[in-house]
């Protein structure tokens, strides 16, 4: 699983349950900074515009968007994403 967060709030909230059945493999951030470096033991794989090359590389199978403060416009964007380049892009969910 694949996960578009901020401030890696999203993230801390994913790992904090452990009866989940999420495995998160690697992150995109909008920040600039985190793009190839690791938070909370994850890879950044850049930012959201990134995601259709990501998924495509990494054979990633889901994708949450951790974004608790994330208006219902820039869940669109994100979901605006699939298919882009003609890269399929997993189905999402709201974390």
């Amino acid at each position: 699983m694949f996960i578009i967060a901020s401030e890696m709030r999203g993230v801390r909230e994913i790992w904090k349950k452990k009866d989940s059945d999420y495995y998160p493999v690697g992150f995109s951030d909008a920040d600039l900074r985190k793009v190839g470096g690791c938070m909370h033991g994850l890879p950044s794989w850049g930012i959201p515009k990134d995601v259709p090359n990501v998924v495509q590389s990494k054979g990633i199978e889901e994708i949450i968007i951790a974004i608790p403060s994330a208006t219902e416009t820039q869940h669109a964007g994100i979901r605006g994403l699939r298919g882009k380049n003609g890269v399929p892009f997993p189905d999402l969910k709201s974390f």
